[in-house]
């Protein structure tokens, strides 16, 4: 065999032994428009899942409103002016837990069934 047919050849079972590889780690099944049925390897999880990301901020956002509407409104204004003049991680929480608009509105709708 020559050097350039053997190449190709190592190529090639190189190619296979990845896409099995990828095939061993998770696959789905997908039929092309002549009915050949072709597995192909699961997409990777980005690093930073989006979703994820977005179901924290709005159970951040439930439990803010929550404690707005479960508790009186001088007594959270109490309580964040104290976190205001405390150390740096207090106060960072007494910016995350500032009522803002939406959060206010989640409110005064559990207010309504509390």
């Amino acid at each position: 065999m020559s050097d350039a047919v053997f190449d190709d050849f190592q190529t090639r079972l190189k190619r296979i032994r990845k896409t099995h590889t990828r095939l061993a780690q998770g696959m789905t099944v997908r039929m092309d428009r002549s009915g050949l049925v072709t597995p192909q390897p699961r997409r990777r999880m980005p690093v930073f899942p989006l979703r994820m990301a977005m179901q924290l901020l709005l159970a951040a956002l439930l439990l803010k409103a929550a404690l707005i509407a479960g508790t009186d409104g001088a007594t959270y204004s109490e309580t964040l002016q104290t976190l205001r003049s405390g150390t740096t991680p207090e106060r960072v929480g007494a910016f995350i837990m500032e009522p803002d608009p939406v959060t206010r509105v989640i409110a005064s709708g559990f207010s309504r069934i509390l």
